[in-house]
């Protein structure tokens, strides 16, 4: 990286890929667009916990229809 901020080998194209990094004028909005993304993400990761819960449950429930199914099955025989 030279200098100026650019990387070298870029040429043109550093206008077009990297026109966020002009950290002095897009700081507060890189701030707010951070927060918006750690709540985002704190609620996709209470999503997964309450559907692994829930996943546990019918789990649970699964297993005890299974050993009910076979408690009926070996009284029939």
């Amino acid at each position: 990286m030279s200098k100026q901020g650019r990387v070298f080998g870029l040429g043109a194209l550093h206008s077009k890929i990297l026109p966020a990094c002009d950290v002095s004028s897009n700081a507060p909005e890189a701030s707010e667009e951070v927060e918006m993304i750690t709540q985002g993400l704190q609620e996709v990761e209470a999503e997964i916990k309450q559907s692994r819960e829930e996943n546990l449950q019918f789990q649970k429930r699964l297993e005890n229809m299974e050993t009910l199914v076979q408690s009926i099955t070996n009284l029939s025989v």
